[in-house]
Formats: structure tokens, sequence, C-alpha cells
């Protein structure tokens, strides 16, 4: 009976050691980049507050990693989960786990601006003055904006900090545009009103 147990300690041991390589093979291999050719690199956008298991599976799908399991893996493991932060990352499937969770922590050259409803034009200039927008000018931006008092739609905007005053204007157009104006033009065509007049009745 006693010559028995160092086989199966023996046994036992060299089933732990194989599935320890195993482990380590698939981890490697998950955390290794999606592709080892060339590839373009695509924008990535972190909205704030996006918990790590939605920034992994969305990594997944945009088919920037092999498996989200191993990113959050990576994250914890590196202690990563609060560094991440909010913005747009320039990320490639030829980066590994390792290079796109730490790429995920370093500052992006975007910023957050935060428009809330019933701002006026006044308003909303002189706080993107305030915001980390060198080639912003809030004169610049009365002069674009005047007569367009209801159709800056009130958001949260990602923008590049070198956004003109006329990209953010545009930027502006396009938001109402896309989210506001397309259902008013249905509303108006059963109502005497211009755009202008319905705008003006709903910002009283």
């Amino acid at each position: 009976m006693f010559k028995k147990i160092p086989k199966l300690l023996f046994v036992v041991v060299f089933c732990l050691l194989l599935l320890v390589l195993a482990s380590f093979a698939i981890a490697s291999f998950f955390q290794a980049p999606l592709t080892t050719g060339t590839a373009n690199s695509q924008r990535f956008v972190i909205p704030k507050g996006q918990a790590i298991t939605v920034i992994a599976e969305r990594l997944a799908e945009a088919g920037l990693i092999k498996n989200a399991l191993a990113f959050r893996a990576v994250v914890y493991q590196q202690d990563l989960i609060n560094k991440i932060q909010a913005g747009s990352f320039e990320l490639s499937p030829t980066m590994n786990v390792w290079q796109i969770a730490a790429a995920l922590t370093v500052g992006t050259d975007d910023v957050w601006v935060t428009l809330p409803e019933g701002w006026r034009r006044e308003e909303i200039a002189a706080s993107l003055g305030e915001q980390e927008l060198p080639d912003f000018n809030e004169e610049d931006f009365l002069a674009l904006t005047k007569g367009l008092e209801g159709q800056l739609f009130p958001d949260t905007y990602l923008v590049s900090r070198q956004i003109s005053t006329a990209a953010f204007v545009s930027l502006l157009n396009n938001t109402f545009e896309s989210k506001v104006k397309r259902g008013l033009t249905e509303l108006m065509s059963n109502q005497e009103r211009s755009l202008n007049e319905i705008l003006t009745l709903a910002s009283l």
C-alpha cells in the first residue's frame, strides 16, 4: 500500500502540471493579437461610466480581441479597473490584450462636452470657452449660431480638443437634423406653423 502512494502522487502532480500548462496555453492564445498581419486601426469610444464587462464585450464584437473574458482577466490582474478612461482610442487587432488594456488607460485627445437642456447660446458659448478647446472662439460661435436658438441640441458630445468653432456648430446642426428635425417635418405637414414657430413654442 505504501509503495503505491508515490506513484499516485506522481500521477496527481503530473495531471496538475498538465492542467497548468494547458491553462497557460489557453490564456496565451486568447491574449495574443487577433491578427499578426497588417490591419487598419479603428476608433473605439468608451462612454463615461461604462462597465468593464461591457467594454470587453464591445472590444470582442469590434474584432479587436479574441475573447472578452481574457481582457477582463488582464484588467483585474493588472489592477486597471479604475484606470480605464472614457474617451476615444485608436486600437488595432494587431495589438495584444495587454497592449489594448494599457492603451485604454492613457488620456485621449478628446473631451466630453455637456450642453444642458434650456441653455441659451450665450451660456453654451461661455461654457465651451472654459473647456480645453484651444481652437474654439466664443464670438465666432455666437455669430455662427445667430438665429439658431432652439436648434442647438442639448446632449453630451465627445469631441476632439482641436475641434474648430465651425466644426462644433456643424456637429450641433447635424445632431439636431438627425434627432429632431426629421420628426418635426412630419408634424409640420399637418400644421400651418413653420419650423421656427414650432421651435419657439417648444422652448417656452
